[in-house]
Protein backbone atom coordinates (compact mmCIF):
# COMPACT_ATOMS: atom_id res chain seq x y z
CA UNK A 1 0.00 0.00 0.00
CA UNK A 2 1.93 3.08 -0.96
CA UNK A 3 -0.70 5.83 -2.28
CA UNK A 4 -3.59 7.36 -0.85
CA UNK A 5 -6.14 9.97 -2.51
CA UNK A 6 -7.76 12.64 -0.46
CA UNK A 7 -11.15 13.98 -0.72
CA UNK A 8 -11.44 16.99 1.71
CA UNK A 9 -9.57 20.32 2.26
CA UNK A 10 -6.99 21.65 4.18
CA UNK A 11 -6.78 24.95 6.39
CA UNK A 12 -7.78 27.70 5.59
CA UNK A 13 -10.97 27.85 6.98
CA UNK A 14 -9.92 26.70 10.43
CA UNK A 15 -12.05 23.94 11.91
CA UNK A 16 -11.94 20.18 12.72
CA UNK A 17 -12.15 18.02 9.61
CA UNK A 18 -9.56 20.46 7.73
CA UNK A 19 -7.32 20.23 10.79
CA UNK A 20 -7.87 16.36 10.80
CA UNK A 21 -6.88 16.23 6.67
CA UNK A 22 -4.24 18.39 7.60
CA UNK A 23 -3.28 16.07 10.38
CA UNK A 24 -3.74 12.84 8.17
CA UNK A 25 -1.45 13.99 5.53
CA UNK A 26 1.41 14.72 7.60
CA UNK A 27 1.00 11.48 9.19
CA UNK A 28 1.32 9.35 5.49
CA UNK A 29 3.94 11.91 4.41
CA UNK A 30 5.82 10.99 7.95
CA UNK A 31 5.42 6.85 6.65
CA UNK A 32 6.84 7.56 3.16
CA UNK A 33 2.91 7.34 1.91
CA UNK A 34 2.20 8.96 -1.23
CA UNK A 35 -0.61 11.15 -0.49
CA UNK A 36 -2.28 13.94 -2.16
CA UNK A 37 -5.63 15.76 -1.97
CA UNK A 38 -8.25 15.46 -4.70
CA UNK A 39 -7.70 18.45 -7.31
CA UNK A 40 -9.51 18.62 -11.02
CA UNK A 41 -6.32 17.98 -12.67
CA UNK A 42 -6.39 14.31 -11.14
CA UNK A 43 -9.50 13.67 -13.84
CA UNK A 44 -6.65 14.03 -16.43
CA UNK A 45 -4.17 11.73 -15.14
CA UNK A 46 -4.07 8.38 -15.45
CA UNK A 47 -2.93 7.49 -12.26
CA UNK A 48 -5.07 4.87 -9.86
CA UNK A 49 -4.81 4.58 -6.13
CA UNK A 50 -4.98 2.15 -3.69
CA UNK A 51 -7.07 3.75 -1.17
CA UNK A 52 -9.76 7.02 -1.93
CA UNK A 53 -10.34 8.70 1.35
CA UNK A 54 -13.02 10.71 1.85
CA UNK A 55 -13.36 13.73 4.38
CA UNK A 56 -16.69 14.88 3.80
CA UNK A 57 -20.08 15.31 5.75
CA UNK A 58 -22.73 16.48 3.41
CA UNK A 59 -24.23 13.63 1.30
CA UNK A 60 -24.07 14.30 -1.54
CA UNK A 61 -19.85 15.19 -1.59
CA UNK A 62 -19.26 11.54 -0.11
CA UNK A 63 -21.51 10.15 -3.13
CA UNK A 64 -19.64 11.98 -5.61
CA UNK A 65 -16.60 11.44 -4.17
CA UNK A 66 -17.38 7.94 -4.08
CA UNK A 67 -17.90 7.88 -7.57
CA UNK A 68 -14.56 9.22 -8.57
CA UNK A 69 -13.39 6.83 -6.10
CA UNK A 70 -13.63 3.71 -8.09
CA UNK A 71 -12.49 5.42 -11.20
CA UNK A 72 -8.94 6.57 -9.39
CA UNK A 73 -8.85 4.07 -6.50
CA UNK A 74 -9.01 0.14 -5.62
CA UNK A 75 -10.29 0.79 -2.78
CA UNK A 76 -12.99 3.66 -1.25
CA UNK A 77 -13.21 4.74 2.42
CA UNK A 78 -15.08 7.70 4.66
CA UNK A 79 -14.00 9.13 7.48
CA UNK A 80 -17.20 10.59 8.96
CA UNK A 81 -16.59 13.31 11.28
CA UNK A 82 -19.73 14.03 12.99
CA UNK A 83 -22.50 12.25 14.95
CA UNK A 84 -25.42 12.11 12.35
CA UNK A 85 -24.63 9.39 10.27
CA UNK A 86 -27.36 6.26 10.51
CA UNK A 87 -26.97 3.60 8.29
CA UNK A 88 -28.77 1.41 10.53
CA UNK A 89 -32.01 3.42 10.36
CA UNK A 90 -31.64 6.05 7.09
CA UNK A 91 -32.09 4.53 3.75
CA UNK A 92 -29.55 6.71 1.96
CA UNK A 93 -26.74 6.61 4.69
CA UNK A 94 -27.47 2.59 4.34
CA UNK A 95 -26.84 2.76 0.85
CA UNK A 96 -23.63 4.95 1.25
CA UNK A 97 -22.09 2.42 3.82
CA UNK A 98 -22.75 -0.37 1.51
CA UNK A 99 -20.84 1.42 -1.47
CA UNK A 100 -17.53 1.96 0.86
CA UNK A 101 -15.01 -0.81 1.70
CA UNK A 102 -14.40 1.39 4.87
CA UNK A 103 -15.25 3.42 6.96
CA UNK A 104 -13.42 5.17 9.91
CA UNK A 105 -15.60 6.53 12.65
CA UNK A 106 -14.62 8.79 15.38
CA UNK A 107 -16.90 8.17 18.79
CA UNK A 108 -18.82 5.08 20.24
CA UNK A 109 -22.64 6.26 19.18
CA UNK A 110 -21.46 6.07 15.38
CA UNK A 111 -19.67 3.03 15.84
CA UNK A 112 -22.96 0.49 16.94
CA UNK A 113 -24.91 1.95 14.44
CA UNK A 114 -22.64 0.95 11.60
CA UNK A 115 -21.28 -2.73 13.22
CA UNK A 116 -25.53 -3.37 12.92
CA UNK A 117 -25.22 -3.06 9.46
CA UNK A 118 -21.51 -4.20 8.74
CA UNK A 119 -19.01 -4.56 11.66
CA UNK A 120 -16.50 -6.10 9.67
CA UNK A 121 -15.62 -2.65 7.82
CA UNK A 122 -15.55 -0.32 10.52
CA UNK A 123 -12.76 1.30 12.65
CA UNK A 124 -12.68 3.63 15.95
CA UNK A 125 -9.85 6.02 15.40
CA UNK A 126 -9.07 9.37 16.84
CA UNK A 127 -9.56 12.43 14.44
CA UNK A 128 -5.69 13.27 14.34
CA UNK A 129 -2.75 11.00 14.76
CA UNK A 130 0.71 11.18 16.73
CA UNK A 131 2.90 11.12 13.32
CA UNK A 132 1.25 13.88 12.49
CA UNK A 133 1.59 16.20 15.36
CA UNK A 134 4.63 19.25 14.65
CA UNK A 135 5.77 22.14 16.27
CA UNK A 136 4.12 21.47 19.67
CA UNK A 137 4.30 24.40 21.90
CA UNK A 138 6.48 24.93 24.48
CA UNK A 139 6.24 28.63 25.28
CA UNK A 140 3.20 30.38 25.89
CA UNK A 141 2.40 33.59 23.37
CA UNK A 142 1.41 36.35 25.22
CA UNK A 143 -2.66 36.56 23.50
CA UNK A 144 -3.54 38.52 26.03
CA UNK A 145 -2.71 39.94 29.30
CA UNK A 146 -3.62 37.61 32.54
CA UNK A 147 -4.37 38.95 35.57
CA UNK A 148 -3.35 37.21 39.43
CA UNK A 149 -5.51 34.96 41.07
CA UNK A 150 -7.61 34.71 37.82
CA UNK A 151 -8.53 31.53 36.13
CA UNK A 152 -9.25 31.72 32.63
CA UNK A 153 -11.92 29.28 30.80
CA UNK A 154 -11.33 28.74 26.75
CA UNK A 155 -14.30 28.69 24.73
CA UNK A 156 -13.96 27.90 20.89
CA UNK A 157 -16.03 28.02 17.83
CA UNK A 158 -14.38 27.79 14.24
CA UNK A 159 -17.92 29.63 13.08
CA UNK A 160 -21.62 30.41 14.10
CA UNK A 161 -23.39 27.12 12.72
CA UNK A 162 -26.81 25.54 13.53
CA UNK A 163 -28.55 22.31 13.07
CA UNK A 164 -32.17 22.02 13.40
CA UNK A 165 -32.66 26.28 14.90
CA UNK A 166 -30.09 24.94 17.69
CA UNK A 167 -26.19 26.67 17.80
CA UNK A 168 -24.52 24.30 17.54
CA UNK A 169 -20.79 25.26 19.64
CA UNK A 170 -23.20 26.52 22.47
CA UNK A 171 -21.45 29.44 23.08
CA UNK A 172 -25.07 30.92 24.00
CA UNK A 173 -24.96 29.07 26.80
CA UNK A 174 -21.98 29.65 27.80
CA UNK A 175 -22.97 33.83 27.47
CA UNK A 176 -25.96 33.16 29.84
CA UNK A 177 -23.88 32.04 32.80
CA UNK A 178 -21.18 34.60 32.55
CA UNK A 179 -23.01 36.99 35.36
CA UNK A 180 -23.26 33.46 37.62
CA UNK A 181 -19.93 32.66 37.23
CA UNK A 182 -16.98 33.69 39.81
CA UNK A 183 -15.57 37.66 39.85
CA UNK A 184 -12.40 36.13 39.40
CA UNK A 185 -13.28 33.52 36.15
CA UNK A 186 -12.92 34.96 32.80
CA UNK A 187 -14.13 33.71 29.73
CA UNK A 188 -11.42 33.79 26.61
CA UNK A 189 -13.58 33.36 23.59
CA UNK A 190 -11.85 32.63 20.31
CA UNK A 191 -13.48 33.53 17.63
CA UNK A 192 -11.13 33.19 14.64
CA UNK A 193 -14.19 34.42 12.00
CA UNK A 194 -15.29 36.99 14.37
CA UNK A 195 -19.16 35.25 13.80
CA UNK A 196 -19.96 36.33 17.50
CA UNK A 197 -19.06 39.94 16.84
CA UNK A 198 -22.15 41.59 17.03
CA UNK A 199 -23.36 39.59 20.16
CA UNK A 200 -20.12 40.09 22.03
CA UNK A 201 -20.74 43.49 21.88
CA UNK A 202 -23.85 43.47 23.46
CA UNK A 203 -22.44 41.90 26.45
CA UNK A 204 -21.05 44.41 28.71
CA UNK A 205 -19.06 42.69 30.99
CA UNK A 206 -15.51 42.65 32.01
CA UNK A 207 -14.53 39.16 32.80
CA UNK A 208 -14.35 38.35 29.20
CA UNK A 209 -11.36 38.09 26.75
CA UNK A 210 -12.16 38.21 23.00
CA UNK A 211 -9.89 36.88 20.41
CA UNK A 212 -11.37 37.38 16.79
CA UNK A 213 -8.36 36.23 15.01
CA UNK A 214 -6.68 33.01 14.41
CA UNK A 215 -3.95 32.01 17.13
CA UNK A 216 -1.55 28.75 17.62
CA UNK A 217 -4.37 27.33 19.34
CA UNK A 218 -1.41 25.24 20.93
CA UNK A 219 0.29 27.77 22.49
CA UNK A 220 -3.55 29.94 23.69
CA UNK A 221 -4.01 26.67 25.88
CA UNK A 222 -1.26 26.90 27.71
CA UNK A 223 -2.53 30.09 28.78
CA UNK A 224 -5.97 29.09 30.39
CA UNK A 225 -6.85 26.79 32.81
CA UNK A 226 -10.15 24.58 31.48
CA UNK A 227 -11.19 24.14 28.10
CA UNK A 228 -14.99 23.48 27.74
CA UNK A 229 -16.79 22.12 24.67
CA UNK A 230 -20.83 22.97 25.48
CA UNK A 231 -21.69 21.47 21.98
CA UNK A 232 -25.26 20.76 20.80
CA UNK A 233 -23.91 17.42 18.62
CA UNK A 234 -20.63 16.17 17.97
CA UNK A 235 -17.56 13.60 16.17
CA UNK A 236 -14.52 13.86 18.25
CA UNK A 237 -13.21 17.43 18.59
CA UNK A 238 -9.25 17.93 17.61
CA UNK A 239 -9.44 20.66 20.08
CA UNK A 240 -10.44 18.39 23.15
CA UNK A 241 -7.44 15.86 21.75
CA UNK A 242 -5.11 18.98 22.00
CA UNK A 243 -6.03 20.30 24.99
CA UNK A 244 -5.57 16.73 26.88
CA UNK A 245 -2.12 16.51 24.99
CA UNK A 246 -1.35 20.14 26.67
CA UNK A 247 -2.68 18.40 30.16
CA UNK A 248 -5.57 21.05 30.23
CA UNK A 249 -8.42 19.52 31.53
CA UNK A 250 -12.03 19.68 29.52
CA UNK A 251 -15.27 20.28 30.26
CA UNK A 252 -17.97 18.90 27.93
CA UNK A 253 -21.56 18.14 27.33
CA UNK A 254 -22.54 14.77 27.23
CA UNK A 255 -24.16 15.07 23.55
CA UNK A 256 -21.48 12.02 22.93
CA UNK A 257 -18.93 9.58 24.55
CA UNK A 258 -15.97 11.73 25.43
CA UNK A 259 -13.88 9.28 26.39
CA UNK A 260 -11.04 9.18 29.26
CA UNK A 261 -9.67 12.36 30.72
CA UNK A 262 -12.71 14.25 29.82
CA UNK A 263 -15.35 15.70 32.50
CA UNK A 264 -19.24 15.74 31.32
CA UNK A 265 -21.69 17.58 32.43
CA UNK A 266 -25.54 17.00 31.29
CA UNK A 267 -26.14 19.07 28.21
CA UNK A 268 -27.84 22.55 29.04
CA UNK A 269 -27.89 21.81 32.36
CA UNK A 270 -26.48 25.09 33.58
CA UNK A 271 -26.31 24.10 37.15
CA UNK A 272 -24.68 20.76 36.44
CA UNK A 273 -22.36 22.73 34.26
CA UNK A 274 -21.69 25.60 36.81
CA UNK A 275 -20.62 22.42 39.58
CA UNK A 276 -18.39 20.90 37.35
CA UNK A 277 -16.58 23.81 36.41
CA UNK A 278 -16.14 24.93 40.35
CA UNK A 279 -15.21 21.30 41.19
CA UNK A 280 -12.03 21.13 38.54
CA UNK A 281 -11.26 24.87 39.15
CA UNK A 282 -10.71 24.79 42.71
CA UNK A 283 -9.48 21.39 42.73
CA UNK A 284 -6.72 21.97 40.35
CA UNK A 285 -7.47 19.16 38.23
CA UNK A 286 -5.09 17.81 35.49
CA UNK A 287 -6.76 15.85 32.77
CA UNK A 288 -5.41 12.66 31.90
CA UNK A 289 -3.80 12.65 28.67
CA UNK A 290 -5.67 10.67 26.18
CA UNK A 291 -4.00 8.50 23.55
CA UNK A 292 -3.75 9.64 19.91
CA UNK A 293 -4.11 6.80 17.26
CA UNK A 294 -0.63 5.65 15.23
CA UNK A 295 -1.10 6.86 11.90
CA UNK A 296 -0.33 2.71 11.56
CA UNK A 297 -3.24 1.56 12.88
CA UNK A 298 -4.80 3.35 9.77
CA UNK A 299 -2.24 1.93 7.39
CA UNK A 300 -2.99 -1.51 8.42
CA UNK A 301 -6.74 -0.58 7.71
CA UNK A 302 -5.85 0.45 4.64
CA UNK A 303 -4.02 -3.08 3.87
CA UNK A 304 -6.95 -5.15 5.32
CA UNK A 305 -9.28 -3.43 2.44
CA UNK A 306 -6.80 -4.02 0.00
CA UNK A 307 -6.95 -7.37 0.95
CA UNK A 308 -10.91 -8.27 0.72
CA UNK A 309 -13.05 -8.93 -2.01
CA UNK A 310 -14.75 -5.33 -3.08
CA UNK A 311 -17.48 -7.24 -4.37
CA UNK A 312 -20.45 -4.64 -3.18
CA UNK A 313 -23.94 -5.26 -2.91
CA UNK A 314 -26.56 -2.79 -2.95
Amino acid sequence: MDSVLIFGKVPPPIGGVTKSVENTLKALKYKHIHAVLFSFSILFSLRKYDIAHIHYLKRWKILAALFLGKFFAKRNILTYHGSDFYPDTKRLDQYIYRLLDGVVVLNELVLKRCQYLDASKVILLTPIFQEGLTNQASKAISYFKKEKNTKYILLYASRKDFFNTIEIYGCYFIFSLLKNLPKHYTLVFLDPNKSYNDDIKKIKMENIVYLDKPVDFSNLLLSVDIYIRPTSRDGSSIAILEALSTNIPVLASDVVDRGAGIETYRYNDRQDFINKLNNILTTSQISNKRHLNSICTLEKFYEQLLKKDNTCVV
